[in-house]
C-alpha cells in the first residue's frame, strides 16, 4: 500500500516539475513573442512617422529671384502652412460708381505663395475663397459671376513644372479683384465692420500632385480707401483704371523683380 502512495506521489510531483517546466517555456515563449512585437511595433511606427523636412533657407544664394523677393518683401501679413507660406503685401478698396449696382468698392488684393520646405513641389492649380458668409451673399446675389470670376483657379490648364529643390523653387504672384455689388445692397447684409472683416480673410487653396492645402489668411495690415481719384498713389495704375472704369487686368505669375519694385 505505501508503495502505490509513494508511487502517485512521485507522479504527483513529476507532473508538477513538468507542469513548471512548461509554464516557465510558455512565459519565456511570451517573453520572446512581447520582445520581437515590440521591435516591430517600433519598426512600423519609424515607417509611418513623416519624414522630418528642412525649411527653405531664405539665406541661400541660390535661390531663385521669385524666392529671393518673397523673403524680401516687406508684409504685415505673413502665415505659415503645412507645405506653403503665403505673404499678403496689400488689401486697396477703390470707389466706383457702377452702372449696374450704383455707389460701390472694388477690392484689390496682392498676394504671394511660396513652398515653404525643401521637397518635391508639382502644383496643379491655385484657387482663393473668402468666409462662408460672403460666400452666401455673393451667390445669392443676381451679380454672383462677380464672385466666381474670383474663385477661378489658377494654372489648372496649364503644367507647372515638378521643383525638386531650392533653385528651382519658385514664388507666385498674385493681384485679385472683387466689387461688393453695391455699397447699399453691402448695408443690408452687414454692418460696415462685419462686411471688411470678412474681406480681410483669404481663404487660400495649394493644391499639388500628392497633397492639397487651404490656408486661411487674415490680412492684419490696413485696407487703404480711395473715394477720390487724386488720391490714388502715382505708381498704383491698376487702382485707377478699377476708379475710371471698374476694371484691371489681374495678374498670375512668378514674383519677379518688375513686380517687387512696385
Amino acid at each position: 500500500m505505501q508503495d502505490i502512495l509513494d508511487e502517485h506521489v512521485l507522479k504527483e510531483m513529476e507532473d508538477r516539475r513538468l507542469i513548471g517546466n512548461s509554464s516557465f517555456i510558455l512565459r519565456n515563449k511570451c517573453k520572446k513573442i512581447k520582445k520581437y512585437g515590440m521591435i516591430l511595433l517600433g519598426f512600423l511606427l519609424l515607417a509611418c512617422t513623416p519624414k522630418q523636412l528642412k525649411l527653405i533657407d531664405n539665406n541661400n544664394p541660390d535661390l531663385t529671384e521669385s524666392m529671393k523677393n518673397f523673403f524680401q518683401a516687406d508684409a504685415d501679413t505673413y502665415v505659415k502652412g503645412e507645405h506653403f507660406q503665403v505673404k499678403i503685401l496689400d488689401v486697396s478698396k477703390v470707389f466706383y460708381d457702377d452702372p449696374y449696382y450704383g455707389e460701390s468698392y472694388i477690392y484689390r488684393y496682392q498676394i504671394v505663395i511660396a513652398p515653404l520646405y525643401e521637397e518635391m513641389i508639382h502644383i496643379k492649380k491655385f484657387s482663393f475663397s473668402l468666409d462662408q458668409k460672403l460666400v452666401d451673399y455673393y451667390k445669392q446675389e443676381p451679380g454672383y459671376m462677380t464672385f466666381d470670376s474670383f474663385i477661378i483657379p489658377y494654372f489648372e490648364d496649364f503644367e507647372i513644372p515638378v521643383k525638386y529643390d531650392s533653385n528651382e523653387f519658385v514664388a507666385y504672384y498674385f493681384d485679385k479683384t472683387l466689387g461688393n455689388m453695391g455699397n447699399a445692397r453691402v448695408k443690408n447684409n452687414f454692418s460696415e465692420e462685419e462686411y471688411e472683416k470678412g474681406m480681410s480673410t483669404l481663404y487660400v487653396t495649394i493644391v499639388c500632385s500628392n497633397m492639397e492645402e487651404t490656408i486661411p489668411v487674415e490680412y492684419v495690415g490696413q485696407i487703404h480707401t480711395y473715394d477720390r481719384y487724386e488720391d490714388i498713389p502715382e505708381d498704383r495704375e491698376d487702382l485707377k483704371a478699377l476708379y475710371l472704369d471698374g476694371s484691371c487686368r489681374e495678374t498670375a505669375g512668378p514674383y519677379e523683380k518688375e513686380i517687387s519694385d512696385d
